[in-house]
């Protein structure tokens, strides 16, 4: 009886094994026998990390050249995620790409950790197969242009763009670009200038974006959105512009009262809002701005009157008036609400919710909900904009 039934498994039920495993370890299973000595290289997926401690320096680069160029031409690359923790320009990444590339690479993840930065190639802009481009830890010091005519996904995470063009070319590359993430990227000078420091038009395809811990940023390369999410963006006042396609936004933000009116004027198709105060040691609201005019009760934003069917109000009743202004404001004025739900964090649910029900509501339909922002549970709905999200 043969006891190795894992090699006569069928080849695509091997590959399906490999797959789930570190390039690293697909590549010793090549040193199992004859049967197994290139059943690695149709692996479609490969992550490698520079990380081979105890190893010589030769090995990562000889580890990455055979499992690009060993492989036959007709051999894909589906994935390539690649982690550099050492320096990485004693690796030859620029002809590592081209050849994933030539084998028809579509998804691409790069991290460089190294403490001293460094430039990324320019030749990743350049990859016209890609579908998925996501950077994290990334200098970028010089730049040629983009074309990127398949990529539908392009998330940034702490990469900086020493010059600010370098940005807005990269995003004038990606025609039909639908999911868009920037996290701690920075910009160059705001002053700094040049032919291509704007965006040519709006990101026509674009149905989610989000944004977060940034400063002085530029959305109206966004405007087109559909699905739009805020975290921690500071200095965006003034840079703020219509979303006319936008239907569902989330801001998790400490900014006042006037900000989000003005945020919802500029969204007035406006269909899902979640306002998450995420700093408890801060406040949306003092004292002082309960006694002022809170809003001219004569405007109304278009999205409050028309279209907003679901508010979700999270970390908000720390005792403050201003709070519960905010949620009356949404009441009186949104005419064919649905939903609002309020989470809790200091005040009893029973006299929050009685004081809300007390409001006068635009909508006679609307069902308001009010839990401790401690027992906040999900349910696990997909969002049709971002299938990996779940939803309250």
């Amino acid at each position: 009886m043969d006891d190795d039934r894992i090699s006569s498994l069928p080849n695509d039920i091997l590959y399906h094994i490999l797959s789930f495993l570190p390039t690293e370890d697909a590549f010793t299973s090549s040193l199992l026998s004859k049967r197994w000595s290139s059943l690695w290289l149709s692996v479609l997926n490969l992550n490698l990390n520079d990380e081979v401690n105890g190893k010589p320096v030769s090995y990562f680069p000889n580890l990455v050249h055979t499992a690009i160029f060993k492989r036959n031409s007709d051999q894909p690359i589906k994935k390539l995620c690649l982690t550099i923790k050492q320096a990485p320009e004693i690796y030859d990444i620029e002809k590592w790409l081209n050849g994933a590339a030539e084998r028809k690479l579509g998804h691409l993840e790069i991290q460089l950790f190294n403490i001293i930065p460094h430039k990324l190639l320019c030749c990743i802009f350049s990859l016209r197969n890609l579908v998925v481009l996501k950077l994290t830890k990334v200098l970028l010091s010089t730049f040629s242009h983009s074309d990127l005519p398949s990529l539908k996904t392009l998330h940034l995470k702490d990469v900086d763009f020493r010059q600010r063009w370098f940005y807005f070319e990269l995003l004038n590359g990606c025609p039909i670009l639908e999911d868009f993430e920037a996290n701690g990227i920075t910009l160059g000078n705001l002053l700094s200038s040049s032919p291509a420091d704007r965006v040519r038009k709006c990101l026509p395809k674009l149905v989610r974006a989000s944004f977060s811990n940034i400063s002085n940023y530029p959305f109206q390369p966004f405007c087109s959105v559909q699905s739009l999410h805020f975290e921690e963006v500071k200095g965006c006042n003034d840079l703020f512009p219509i979303f006319d396609n936008l239907t569902q936004l989330e801001l998790s933000l400490d900014y006042s009262w006037k900000f989000i009116v003005k945020v919802l004027n500029n969204c007035p198709n406006l269909q899902k809002l979640d306002l998450d105060k995420v700093s408890e040691s801060k406040v949306l609201w003092t004292e002082n701005d309960v006694s002022e005019n809170w809003v001219d009760t004569n405007f109304v934003p278009r999205c409050l009157s028309l279209h907003l069917e679901s508010c979700n109000l999270y970390n908000f009743f720390s005792g403050l008036k201003g709070e519960l202004m905010l949620a009356r404001y949404i009441l009186e004025n949104a005419k064919v609400l649905q939903t609002m739900r309020v989470w809790n964090r200091a005040r009893a649910q029973r006299e929050i919710k009685s004081e809300l029900l007390s409001c006068p509501r635009a909508s006679a339909t609307c069902e308001i909900v009010v839990k401790n922002a401690t027992q906040r549970t999900y349910v696990r709905k997909l969002d049709t904009t971002n299938p990996k999200r779940e939803i309250m």
